[in-house]
């Protein structure tokens, strides 16, 4: 019953039965007739089904979600501005967006515009959604969709599953960002056809403006970059929680800070870091981003200044002095950061965390055996945290222990089995231990996910 379109198949089956009973005879008010049966005892199981036939009726009003489906629309929950965007500029040909999304912009009424899918998948064959659904972690299969229905403009939520998505599309030199309100990103492809609206709307432009800086870089360096910082760091969970205790502007203004915190467009980021600290003043989220920020962007000196508003406004929340030590780390004070990571363990605090970072200091400082030692202790008190087995397999590989640096690189691929950048990690180390055959296997498997691949291109050309 949650799902409001399956309860009309309870509905047609009701009607079906209701119509049998009342069709058993023909005479005048045989309805009425039937009705009062309800009084007799014999007629309670076929009143008791009428009933239910009512509740799911009504339920079908009562259960909708009434500011979707046409009693106002609230756009946390489907794409308004998305929508008006492309009633304001005519981008012409197909587009590619998610199913969740398809009637909503078919409500919108863009007949110019075809929704790729729509959320009614049941009237799809299950080819065509096993090939949607894969596209989300197979680029091959992502370039075939777009081949094939010659898709324009792509429109992708800013969410865990999307992120292979948003990578692939922002890398493309094919395509170019021009919409991001926080939620949705809208890429068109690169082409004559598009010219003038890349121009006027390049997300590019728009940040380079917030950040003097980067002008010289130009396209480049966001070329360069991935987004997965963008819906992997702090964004996937906190965000989608924020729908319920932040306001909008907090949580819309939280998602471009990080999103341009993953394209290093700092100066941006950290202006709509102070929008969103404005709009919930204090929001814990908020001020982990900023620790974040001024570690990554080296500014000891601010994040010192947020410390010590954080130890009047929060002085026994050890995760915000986590990441506190997090920063720390990267900008260069390890003794420091030592020493709060030293804190926190006596707190008995994510015993995986403080070893893991402590692992990090260590590796920043060359000296590898120490943290080797940390961030083996870190693996065998966080067996589900995968991620230390790649660390550890690029750790062995600076000590010249391929055997090693080969052992935990697949036991993360037994887990994660798309990632590419392991996957040349692993081949690389094929090679290093005169593996030829494997390393040609694994550089192949790397084409199965990302064709355009040049280090795996380039490798197997020379075979």
């Amino acid at each position: 019953l949650r799902v409001s379109r399956n309860i009309a198949y309870f509905v047609i089956a009701g009607l079906t039965f209701t119509g049998y009973e009342v069709q058993k005879t023909s005479k005048q008010w045989a309805l009425l007739k039937h009705v009062r049966q309800i009084e007799n005892k014999k007629g309670l199981v076929h009143g008791a089904l009428i009933a239910v036939i009512c509740i799911l009726i009504l339920s079908q009003l009562f259960l909708m979600n009434a500011q979707v489906t046409g009693f106002g629309v609230d756009d946390m929950k489907v794409p308004v501005k998305v929508g008006d965007f492309l009633e304001q500029n005519e981008i012409a040909g197909n587009g590619y967006n998610e199913f969740a999304i398809g009637s909503y912009l078919i409500f919108r009424n863009l007949p110019s515009k075809r929704v790729l899918i729509h959320n009614q998948v049941e009237a799809y064959p299950p080819s065509i959604f096993d090939t949607y659904m894969q596209a989300y972690v197979n680029k091959n299969t992502m370039t075939r969709l777009v081949n094939q229905y010659k898709i324009n403009y792509a429109i992708i939520k800013l969410r865990e599953r999307g992120k292979n998505l948003i990578e692939w599309f922002a890398s493309s030199k094919k395509w170019n960002m021009v919409y991001f309100d926080g939620m949705y990103f809208i890429f068109v492809v690169n082409n004559e056809q598009n010219k003038a609206l890349i121009e006027q709307y390049s997300t590019f432009e728009r940040a380079q403006a917030l950040d003097e800086e980067r002008a010289r870089d130009t396209f480049s360096f966001m070329r360069e970059r991935t987004l997965a910082e963008t819906i992997l760091a702090n964004v996937t969970g906190t965000a989608e929680v924020g729908y319920t205790q932040f306001n909008k502007k907090n949580v819309i203004a939280y998602r471009k800070a990080w999103a341009y915190l993953g394209m290093s467009y700092f100066n941006a980021a950290e202006q709509e870091l102070a929008n969103a600290l404005r709009a919930a003043p204090w929001d814990k989220d908020v001020v982990h981003t900023f620790y974040t920020l001024y570690g990554r962007t080296k500014q000891y000196d601010r994040l010192q200044m947020v410390q010590a508003e954080v130890l009047q406004k929060f002085p026994e929340d050890r995760s915000l002095q986590f990441s506190y030590a997090l920063a720390l780390i990267n900008t260069g004070h390890y003794d420091e950061s030592l020493e709060v990571l030293d804190r926190l363990e006596k707190e008995k605090y994510l015993a995986y965390a403080i070893n893991k970072a402590r692992g990090d200091v260590y590796l920043m400082q060359g000296a590898f055996s120490d943290a080797e030692g940390y961030y083996l202790q870190a693996r065998a008190v966080g067996k589900r945290y995968n991620e230390i087995n790649l660390i550890l397999g690029k750790l062995y590989v600076l000590m010249g222990d391929l055997q090693k640096a080969r052992k935990m690189t697949e036991d993360y691929l037994a887990v994660n089995k798309h990632d590419t950048d392991a996957m040349l990690i692993l081949a690389d180390i094929y090679r290093g231990l005169e593996m030829p055959e494997d390393a040609q296997a694994m550089y192949k498997k790397v084409l199965d996910h990302d064709l355009f691949n040049e280090k795996a291109r380039a490798f197997l050309r020379k075979k």
